[in-house]
């Protein structure tokens, strides 16, 4: 029961993952998405997920480390489209995009 449970938490952070890794995408492009506090999201899943050494290769998810290193860099995008009106904002933030997409690839 316990085991259905973490599985059923893992395949809602793999689905979390497509979408924050669409949504990078999309900045990365400078067309920025709204991003809907993934950071907590995506630490929440986390600490739900039992014995996610073993459940990860089960889903097929990146490593913890690389997934809580994502949601550090998360926050900053929060600002939405204005937070990035000027150029160097924009290459910071299409270069952290990728790197999060990197991360949770």
């Amino acid at each position: 029961m316990l085991c259905k449970y973490s599985f059923d938490q893992a395949t809602e952070l793999k689905e979390l993952i497509v979408e924050i890794r669409q949504s990078m995408s999309a900045l990365k492009n400078l067309q920025p998405k709204a991003s809907s506090n993934y950071a907590f999201r995506l630490k929440s899943k986390l600490e739900l997920i039992r014995w996610y050494w073993l459940i990860r290769h089960l889903v097929r998810l990146p490593p913890k480390k690389k997934i809580a290193e994502a949601a550090e860099l998360l926050p900053a995008f929060d600002g939405g489209a204005q937070a990035f009106a000027h150029p160097r904002q924009r290459e910071e933030a299409s270069f952290n995009a990728k790197k999060i997409i990197d991360l949770l690839a």
